[in-house]
This record gives C-alpha cells, sequence and structure tokens, in this order.
C-alpha cells in the first residue's frame, strides 16, 4: 500500500530508518529512497549512507530486526502486534 508518506519519501528522500549507520543515531539528510519496484517483490527503498535496499519484506525484516524466518511466521500469524 502508498501512504502520503511513502509518496513523499519517494519524490523528496527521506532520513534513514537505520539509525545505527549514522554518527550519533540520526540521519539528518535524506539518505533513504523509496520507489515503486519494477516487478511484484522487487527492491523498493535504498539507504545511500548503510549502501542497501531490498523488498519491502527485507525493510521490515530489518526495521523489526527479525530473521527472515520469523518475519515470514509473524505475516502468517497475521501480523498481530509489533
Amino acid at each position: 500500500m502508498v501512504t502520503p508518506d511513502v509518496e513523499r519519501a519517494a519524490r523528496d528522500g527521506e532520513a534513514s530508518r537505520f539509525g545505527e549507520h549514522h554518527a550519533g543515531g540520526v540521519d539528518d539528510h535524506a539518505s533513504f529512497q523509496v520507489y515503486a519496484p519494477h516487478a511484484p517483490g522487487g527492491y523498493c527503498w535504498f539507504c545511500h549512507v548503510a549502501g542497501s535496499g531490498g523488498s519491502l519484506f527485507d525493510f521490515l525484516r530489518l526495521y523489526y530486526g527479525l530473521s527472515a524466518q520469523d518475519l515470514w511466521r509473524k505475516l502468517q500469524d497475521g501480523g498481530g502486534v509489533w
């Protein structure tokens, strides 16, 4: 689902969601980009400071600090409380 926040981040860039890659844990530049994937399940974000990006699944896994297996299990169980 594309929300207004995602549309704004795609247009303007955004501070990175992964503070551990930044001095003091804060990204004061728009180093995080969101974009439409070219294929279903394809890459849709990139952090220029971390030098990594990926799919929505990859983002959720990193953002919540879960293994791929744990995230998949959580999604299969309906998501629950994050």
